[in-house]
């Protein structure tokens, strides 16, 4: 994704992917307003976003730790990779996750000309 994309809290408007494919699979990092890292991987990043940040359709984890930011996106994957890579992130010590999620900078599906008519 974009690096000029800045990070957004959840919210109920449209989210696009700024351009990029949906296609694929997906490894995406969701931080909770906690302070937690979530890891997961789908084939629809907005589609995931919005339910994560809805509490209901998504992960049990957010039912207590609301998704704060989307932190990182890893695409052009296929099925098995996706599940290899988020495998692989999940093992990392935490400290190794939040240097993963700093390299890749923020990350939102809101577009920066989106972001200036606000």
């Amino acid at each position: 994704m974009d690096q000029s994309f800045r990070m957004r809290a959840c919210s109920n408007r449209e989210f696009t992917m700024g351009g990029h494919s949906t296609a694929g699979w997906y490894v995406y990092m969701i931080r909770t307003a906690g302070g937690r890292l979530y890891t997961g991987i789908t084939t629809d990043v907005t589609r995931r976003w919005r339910e994560h940040c809805a509490g209901k359709a998504g992960a049990k984890f957010f039912r207590s730790d609301r998704a704060e930011a989307l932190c990182l996106v890893e695409g052009g994957l296929n099925r098995s990779t996706a599940a290899q890579r988020e495998a692989q992130i999940k093992k990392l010590a935490p400290a190794q996750k939040w240097r993963l999620v700093r390299c890749q900078g923020p990350v939102a599906l809101v577009p920066p000309a989106v972001e200036a008519t606000k």
